[in-house]
């Protein structure tokens, strides 16, 4: 008796195809987290199977900004796993998205039992993340400015761009955030909030 190459063939197609579906299925139901403040956002988290460790961070489906986001988290599992090699461990680094508007989003990254912080500030127009030297004019000395008004607030800087790269633009607001040990009056949470 010879084969039916042609029978076979089908029986192999719809195998195949039954398998296929089964896989999108059950890829389907795995629900989507989304943030409680923000339910059009997406929350993500990346984790390290060897201790448990993990960083979440929002997916704003805005795409040059969710590739920095992503690659953000991505670089502090990294920098954990070099960190803490094999040590079992339950912390997280868990976002806040601090303000979301038309023009700018800041989110805040802290990790469990620190005090140290990241707050980063995108322009959503441009999907790129913000520094200080994108709000002021680089003729002027608005980093001595900015450091005569913290030290007025007993805040310690050092006039560098650095100790004010940490803003949420709020209309014509600037709230900055300042890392504890800038400062000497330290809150509980780590970190201290001005206003300009």
């Amino acid at each position: 008796m010879k084969p039916n190459y042609k029978r076979i063939f089908i029986l192999v197609f719809c195998l195949v195809l039954l398998g296929a579906t089964a896989t999108i299925a059950i890829k389907s139901n795995k629900k989507k987290q989304y943030d409680t403040r923000y339910p059009d956002v997406v929350v993500k988290t990346l984790t390290n199977k060897t201790d448990g460790f993990t960083v979440n961070y929002p997916s704003l489906d805005i795409p040059k900004i969710d590739v920095i986001l992503s690659s953000y988290a991505a670089g502090k599992l990294a920098d954990h796993i070099t960190k803490h090699p094999s040590k079992p461990n339950s912390q997280k680094i868990s976002y806040e998205i601090k303000h979301f508007s038309e023009q700018t989003v800041s989110i805040l990254f802290k990790e469990d039992n620190t005090t140290a912080f990241q707050l980063l500030t995108f322009d959503i127009p441009s999907q790129k993340m913000m520094t200080i030297n994108d709000l002021f004019i680089k003729e002027t000395d608005y980093l001595e400015t900015l450091s005569n008004i913290a030290n007025g607030e007993h805040i310690q800087t050092r006039g560098k761009q650095t100790d004010f790269n940490q803003f949420i633009v709020l209309g014509d607001t600037l709230l900055f955030y300042m890392q504890a040990e800038q400062n000497l009056k330290t809150k509980s949470n780590g970190h201290k909030k001005k206003s300009v």
